[in-house]
This record gives structure tokens, sequence and C-alpha cells, in this order.
């Protein structure tokens, strides 16, 4: 059995309230749901297996690959973490193709 992968990006949300109209400047978070779970690499670094805590990163574009060596899977998505917000990845990495 091959297994394939669904991925939503949820959205963002602001992590805190904004100060006159000012835009948030500095990192965002990302925060990865992976159903049943998977070991996360953003950027080529490991950061854990899931679940894990949100991310802290840099804002702009990141690659995401999740790996469940169970199933036989590797997925690679790419995300972009918007200055002062949470993105939330959820994938699930059951199924066939």
């Amino acid at each position: 059995m091959v297994a394939s992968a669904s991925a939503e990006v949820v959205g963002s949300k602001p992590l805190a309230p904004r100060k006159g109209g000012e835009e948030a400047v500095g990192p965002g978070t990302l925060q990865v749901v992976a159903l049943p779970w998977a070991s996360v690499t953003v950027d080529g670094h490991a950061v854990g297996t899931t679940p894990i805590a949100a991310i802290s990163l840099a804002a702009g574009p990141h690659s995401v690959v999740l790996q469940n060596s169970e199933l036989g899977v590797t997925r690679s998505f790419s995300t972009t973490v918007r200055s002062g917000k949470l993105t939330t990845l959820k994938v699930n990495l059951r199924g066939t193709k």
C-alpha cells in the first residue's frame, strides 16, 4: 500500500494584539499537526516528532518535510510564516493513492 498525504494550511492568526494598527515585526510561529505522526524537518533542520510545540521561525517561506517510517511516507511542503502570526499546517499521512 502506498500512502498519500493531504495538507491544509489552516491559516494565520495574530499571536498578540497590535497597537495603533502597526504591523507586527519579527518572527512568526509554525505549528505542525500530523496524523498519525511524523518526524518534522524545517529548512533542513530536524525539529522533532509530532506532537511538538509550535516553532518560532523568521517570517517568510519555509520548506517542511514530514516523514513517517512506519508508513514509509515522506512528504514535502512549502509554507509561508507571517510575522507575529501562528500558521498551522495539518497533514494526514494516511490513505492510498
